[in-house]
């Protein structure tokens, strides 16, 4: 499953001169002359991390500079789309948005301890990405009807996640590397590497087993409320296939999926950016956004792992055990706050219109 979408020469342009000149040498300066232009002197001047221990001195830079190129990223896509933007309106409404950022690291400068620092900093990143994802209901405010939109319109949505995503991970493995900052919590990613790698040597049959199940769970679920109901309908088509039709390459298929999983787990390892597709990047955020709403529960795992290496043993009933821990990832999603939780739902909706979409 392969998705494809040209971000566009502005896009990767502002991309590359914000991340490229400063992630990547070290720069704290994101002026490209003398005068401090009107994003960065916003930012600047909302003093964000004042009279914080959480967030001083070289972080408190780090946390202007996220924002400050979110800030000219989002900006620049907006303005060369059919959005409802002008800069001034834009300005406002980041304005808005710096005060409510500044709430999010106050809010995780009264938690923090030392064991919990990078829960919080982790958190904090993900929080402002979302509060700029949110900037498309104000933009584009048709971003929640999917199903009605035009293709320019829903090319554009995808543009700012994919381009948030591209620019959280960046920064997420700049924390790490520059402050030894970094998430240790990666259980979703591990169960998942863990079960598919199994697929490696188990037989066809018995692994659209196992997809019928995933497909019954999900089913039952509320997850198809969530993606527009041309994307609920082929994404559908695609398990069903894969579970009951013998021409669908069903483990060649789950096999690409554990591709995808082993290259977040370099990711993790080596804690350096690796060129992928946008798909992929997706993917991949979508597990480090899982891996977080999961990193405050001990081998939450454990029991479903422990039914499905059963049923690879002595080909014991394992769809109860499915609906089982698809109820209980769908409880303690929605137990977060409401930002993280759209924040995945968004990175969803666009990955599976990139990949499963009818003209995919």
């Amino acid at each position: 499953m392969q998705g494809s979408l040209s971000l566009g020469k502005d896009v990767v342009d502002s991309l590359s001169f914000y991340l490229d000149r400063n992630v990547r040498s070290g720069r704290r300066s994101l002026m490209p002359s003398p005068i401090e232009d009107p994003i960065t002197l916003l930012v600047r001047s909302t003093l964000l991390c004042k009279d914080m221990e959480f967030c001083q001195d070289k972080l408190q830079h780090f946390v202007d500079e996220y924002i400050i190129v979110l800030a000219k990223v989002m900006s620049n896509i907006l303005n060369g789309s059919q959005a409802d933007f002008t800069t001034e309106r834009y300005e406002k409404q980041l304005k808005y948005s710096l005060e409510y950022i500044k709430n999010i690291l106050e809010d995780a400068d009264g938690k923090v301890e030392k064991r919990k620092e990078a829960y919080y900093w982790i958190q904090s990143l993900k929080k402002i990405n979302a509060k700029f994802q949110e900037m498309l209901e104000v933009f584009v405010p048709t971003a929640e009807k999917v199903a009605d939109e035009s293709k320019e319109k829903k090319e554009l949505i995808h543009k700012i996640i994919i381009a948030a995503t591209f620019i959280e991970r960046k920064y997420e493995i700049k924390l790490c590397a520059d402050f030894e900052i970094c998430s240790k919590s990666h259980e979703c990613t591990r169960a998942l590497g863990k079960i598919l790698t199994h697929f490696k040597t188990l037989p066809e049959d018995r692994i659209r087993l196992f997809i019928k199940y995933f497909h019954e769970s999900l089913s039952e679920s509320s997850f198809y409320n969530h993606v527009s109901d041309e994307t609920a309908h082929e994404f559908q088509l695609i398990l069903y296939d894969m579970a009951y039709t013998n021409g669908t390459p069903t483990k060649d298929l789950m096999l690409s999926v554990l591709k995808t999983v082993d290259v977040r787990q370099e990711i993790i390892d080596i804690n350096k950016g690796v060129e992928v597709a946008h798909d992929i990047l997706l993917a991949h955020m979508i597990l480090s956004d899982m891996d977080h709403l999961f990193s405050e529960r001990k081998d939450p795992f454990a029991s479903f792992l422990n039914h499905f290496y059963d049923w690879l043993a002595s080909n014991k009933k394992l769809s109860k055990h499915v609906g089982t821990v698809m109820l209980s990832i769908s409880k303690e999603i929605w137990s977060h706050e409401e930002d993280l939780v759209l924040k995945l739902i968004n990175e969803v909706r666009v990955f599976l219109e990139m990949t499963v979409g009818p003209e995919k």
